[in-house]
């Protein structure tokens, strides 16, 4: 089991067409964010996330390496579908 990777799967699960055609909040997050990002303070806030217990930066390491239908941007604060 690892957190790193749970994490990115559950990224990869929040920014799925399948869930965001569901979910109006992160949609209007996602559509008020510059250029459709979305900081990781708020996908760490979630309760999945917060049970995982990863720092920001953590949460950025793992997206980097794992996230299949996401983009990192430049800072690593924040993430798009």
């Amino acid at each position: 089991y690892s957190r790193r990777r749970s994490a990115a799967r559950q990224v990869d699960f929040y920014f799925s067409q399948e869930n965001l055609s569901r979910d109006s909040f992160l949609q209007g997050h996602i559509a008020q964010g510059p250029e459709g990002f979305v900081s990781l303070a708020l996908v760490n806030s979630f309760n999945r996330m917060r049970r995982l217990g990863l720092s920001e930066d953590e949460l950025a390491a793992a997206i980097a390496a794992a996230a299949q239908g996401v983009e990192l941007d430049s800072s690593g604060t924040r993430v798009r579908p």
